[in-house]
């Protein structure tokens, strides 16, 4: 994908590539979210994906509205299981800025998902989508 031109010098730009995304007018980086994640006491491994949106002022099409932590848990923590995922927001709340801290957090006590072939790279397609029930607003360590 990416930009290809048109006859009379026009550019088609396919939209966002890359690990940046853009949400409420800020740029965030993925990966910077997903360092201060692993920085985390109890947190063994965590994937960060952008929640999308039908928008009314991009013709319906889906955009970034805000990001959802999907982590796995180390099996001995620092808090009960219960608390861990406002635990991990209020670290990230002092780690990274405002608005690159996810709204949306899954637990995943069994693992992130991983691909089926040699790599066993994380298998980002095969994380769920994040529900009401996962958005966590109020912050219990501040």
């Amino acid at each position: 994908a990416g930009p290809h031109p048109l006859r009379g010098g026009q550019l088609v730009i396919h939209g966002r590539s890359g690990s940046t995304i853009k949400i409420r007018g800020f740029k965030v980086g993925i990966p910077m979210v997903e360092a201060a994640l692993a920085q985390v006491e109890g947190v063994r491994m965590a994937a960060v994906t952008p929640v999308l949106r039908a928008d009314a002022n991009s013709g319906g099409r889906p955009v970034p509205v805000a990001l959802c932590a999907h982590i796995q848990p180390h099996d001995t923590l620092p808090v009960r299981a219960e608390e861990l995922l406002l635990y991990v927001k209020s670290s990230l709340k002092a780690a990274i800025p405002s608005y690159a801290v996810p709204t949306y957090y899954v637990l995943m006590p069994d693992g992130l998902p991983r691909m089926a072939s040699e790599s066993r790279k994380l298998d980002r397609r095969a994380l769920r989508e994040p529900t009401e029930a996962d958005l966590i607003q109020g912050d219990l360590f501040t």
